[in-house]
């Protein structure tokens, strides 16, 4: 357990070096405040999907809020709290990016000092949602963390008005990276996670550029929502898994499983 322990802390520091930036748990006020610049930009104005008096009381109780810094600057957060129903289990709720620092695997270095920060506090498993008709954020899931998705929740937060979720349904995948896995160990060391070679897997197929869709033809983007929909929903509530992801073909599924 030390060797992992030991490992999982010089990852997030190594991949925090690789994209210049310092990534620390939140303290003060004044930078649960700066968290609300970087959710504005994200999300659009007005946005406070964790507010800087909850994120107070979060730390408080111990729970994960931290920031990313480039130059003084926080240009990413992440905030998780603990799981009432499996007491190794985080829920980690938001995490983002300002547009301007997209690309320099900051979402990667936070991650990572996620993990370390779960492991060190007794937590195997971290889960989160995520927009399943999101190519990217697919890939960087269950490609580069690999996490699993493991349940497709059916317009789980209801309606949403912020700039990236406003009209449509707001369907999710439950994502779980289980941190001590042979994946999680892998992914750690910059490997990534491939679609086991199988002729007998279904295929769920994404959109490329949802987000760019949903700005050009809403209505297209809310047809891909109930495609995706009806190829993973049924499927996995009758038992078959997701296990893997290709940028060109979709969602890998297994249906015997």
């Amino acid at each position: 357990m030390a060797d992992l322990l030991e490992s999982a802390d010089a990852a997030a520091l190594r991949l925090a070096d690789a994209a210049g930036v310092t990534v620390r748990m939140l303290e003060t006020v004044a930078e649960f405040n700066q968290s609300l610049a970087v959710m504005e930009e994200v999300w659009g104005p007005g946005s406070e999907l964790v507010g800087p008096g909850l994120m107070v009381a979060l730390r408080h109780t111990d729970n994960y809020v931290s920031g990313a810094f480039s130059g003084g600057r926080m240009v990413g957060y992440c905030v998780a709290f603990r799981s009432v129903a499996e007491a190794d289990c985080i829920h980690s709720h938001v995490a983002a990016v300002v547009a301007d620092h997209v690309g320099r695997s900051i979402g990667t270095a936070l991650k990572f000092h996620q993990r370390a920060w779960a492991l060190r506090h007794g937590i195997n498993v971290i889960e989160w949602t995520y927009d399943p008709l999101i190519a990217r954020n697919a890939a960087f899931n269950l490609i580069r963390l690999g996490a699993e998705a493991e349940q497709y929740l059916v317009d789980f937060y209801g309606p949403m008005d912020d700039e990236i979720n406003r009209n449509q349904p707001s369907d999710r995948l439950m994502a779980r990276w289980y941190l001590d896995s042979d994946k999680a160990i892998a992914a750690a060391c910059g490997k990534r996670c491939g679609v086991p070679a199988d002729p007998d897997l279904a295929w769920a197929p994404v959109p490329p550029d949802i987000e760019g869709l949903r700005h050009t033809d809403l209505e297209a983007a809310a047809r891909w929502r109930f495609q995706l929909r009806e190829a993973l929903a049924g499927p996995m509530s009758a038992g078959a898994r997701i296990v893997g992801f290709d940028p060109a073909r979709g969602y890998a599924l297994r249906k015997d499983a």
